[in-house]
Formats: structure tokens, C-alpha cells, sequence
């Protein structure tokens, strides 16, 4: 490993890039632009419950979310000490989480030329 060391939450992307951002693309900019800033090693929630991407193994972060169902769904309600603003930023982060898997569902799907 080279330093210096980074631990990120793995939620961070999701807060800080909007809804147009959620790309693989996007996330490689971003891990590019911390290394130009002299991040040798990046670590992100290595020990988080569920993952960012979709997994055969592990439940993914997105699991039980409906983009039309609004804020009233059980999955975003974890943060109950923040109430109605804790939900929100539970349904902005699960609704980019969600679009940034969606995508990479669709771009799986394309033929390969």
C-alpha cells in the first residue's frame, strides 16, 4: 500500500455527484481526481453490511428501493434519529445508488461490438 491512506465512506459518491453523475465513468474520475491529490491508497467502507454494486452474494445497498414509491418506503427509514431530513438524504442517496446500478444493468445488456 502507498500513502497517504484514504478511508471514505462508500456513500460520500452518492451525496456529492448528482443524478446525471452516476456512471462507472464518473466513479473512475473521481478516484482519478484523488489520486492527482496524492491519495495513494483508497479504502471505501470496508466493512459496510451491504454493498454499491450488484452482488449474487451480498445484498446490495439499493435492495427494497422503489424510485416511484417517494419517501415513505421501510428501506430509507434506517437513519431515525434525522427524522423527515434523515429520509430525505436516505432517498437522495438510495435513489442515486439505485440509478448508478440501473445503468450499469442497461450498459451489461448492449451487444458487444
Amino acid at each position: 500500500m502507498r500513502g497517504p491512506l484514504f478511508n471514505q465512506d462508500s456513500t460520500e459518491f452518492f451525496y456529492t455527484h448528482g443524478p446525471d453523475e452516476m456512471s462507472g465513468e464518473a466513479v473512475d474520475a473521481w478516484v482519478d481526481g484523488l489520486a492527482e491529490a496524492g491519495v495513494g491508497t483508497l479504502f471505501s467502507n470496508v466493512n459496510a453490511m451491504k454493498t454499491n454494486y450488484a452482488s449474487k452474494v451480498w445484498e446490495p445497498d439499493w435492495h427494497g428501493y422503489d424510485p416511484a414509491a417517494g419517501d415513505d418506503q421501510p428501506v430509507l427509514r434506517h437513519d431515525v434519529e434525522g427524522g423527515a431530513a434523515g429520509t430525505r438524504r436516505a432517498a437522495k442517496r438510495s435513489s442515486r445508488v439505485w440509478r448508478m446500478a440501473e445503468r450499469h444493468a442497461e450498459q451489461r445488456r448492449e451487444p458487444i461490438e
